[in-house]
């Protein structure tokens, strides 16, 4: 086990300069469930500015007009009371769930996930090869087929942040003003033309370039989940018990279940090794467990190694899933649900 690992980033060297990752994919039992969870999350972020429920946009944040579509229900300033339920709602549903299965959120349905991992890595692999060859690329000197190669990529990057961004536009401005907007001359709607353009470069910066270094560096979220998570908290982690002493697979019984193989490191798209234990970079992604698995199961192993659980069990001691801070938090969420549900069907709009 390393024993500096939590001295530094995986993804900074001593010197403060960065290293970029090249993971890999393994498509595996946790993989496919994610990729099933993240397509239904693209839909719905793609769809819903186009789509009409009752003749409204489904989802409309009209910040200029006070006025916020949600599936057909019209939410105005005067509704304080509703806004105030649903951020408090949010907030307490990060709690449950980070006290419940960790950091579920960051490696099954934040935005860096969806977007980076099932948009933009499969297109650099569609360009620029396996993590091997983008490697090798990025290492080998400037010539006319690396320039070409990152031109085509970047162009298409770029192609897709402007789709990604007018549509997130399209939630506050309305799909069809955003629509006869952009079929008119630029300096006709230049507030929103040039709206559109910093969207499209943050978008492209964040997932063509800064990548995970957001989730080691900026997210706010890392920083305070080890306050919401305790040592029943089901999470991404390796059990040292069966798998240490690690070393190269030999033909006896002798050493641990790890076999020192690499592709849990290699996987990683924050470049952590789970072997050290949970860390701050960790976005429980189960990209490591599918990894393991498929490992152990060509070497005729038990499966497991890395798998969700709790870090009592990882001890070997009893875990209690169920506990006083997750039914509480479970409490605050029912009582927030069932007030918004009521005060929405109590609802009565007035005309001035």
């Amino acid at each position: 086990m390393a024993h500096d690992f939590r001295e530094g980033l995986y993804t900074v060297d001593k010197r403060g300069r960065r290293r970029w990752g090249y993971p890999s994919i393994v498509r595996g039992y946790f993989y496919r469930r994610r990729a099933f969870i993240i397509t239904l999350l693209l839909l719905f972020y793609v769809t819903m500015p186009w789509l009409e429920l009752g003749g409204k946009q489904a989802i409309l944040l009209d910040l200029a007009h006070r006025k916020f579509i949600f599936f057909g229900s019209t939410f105005w300033a005067t509704d304080g009371r509703f806004l105030m339920l649903v951020l408090g709602g949010l907030a307490i549903t990060l709690f449950f769930v980070t006290a419940f299965v960790g950091r579920a959120w960051c490696g099954w349905a934040c935005p860096e996930t969806v977007f980076l991992e099932f948009l933009f890595r499969p297109l650099e692999s569609f360009i620029d090869g396996s993590p091997a060859q983008r490697k090798k690329l990025d290492a080998t000197p400037w010539t006319g087929g690396k320039l070409l190669k990152k031109a085509i990529k970047y162009t298409v990057f770029s192609a897709l942040s402007w789709f990604l961004a007018s549509t997130f536009l399209a939630y506050f401005v309305g799909s069809e003003k955003l629509l006869q907007m952009m079929s008119d001359w630029p300096g006709n709607n230049l507030g929103t033309f040039l709206m559109t353009l910093a969207l499209m470069a943050a978008f492209l910066f964040q997932f063509g370039w800064f990548r995970e270094q957001f989730c080691t560096v900026l997210c706010p979220y890392a920083r305070f989940q080890s306050v919401l998570m305790d040592a029943d908290t089901v999470l991404v982690g390796y059990d040292s018990r069966r798998g240490e002493p690690r070393g190269k697979l030999r033909g006896g019984d002798g050493g641990g279940g790890c076999v020192d193989c690499g592709p849990c490191l290699r996987v990683c798209p924050t470049g952590i090794d789970i072997r050290n234990g949970t860390q701050l970079e960790c976005i429980h992604c189960a990209a490591c467990i599918d990894a393991c698995d498929s490992i152990m199961t060509e070497i005729d192993r038990p499966t497991g190694l890395i798998r969700y659980d709790t870090e009592n069990r990882f001890r070997g001691s009893t875990s209690k899933i169920l506990r006083p801070r997750v039914l509480i938090y479970a409490g605050l969420l029912a009582a927030y649900a069932t007030s918004f549900v009521y005060l929405l069907h109590a609802r009565e709009l007035t005309d001035f």
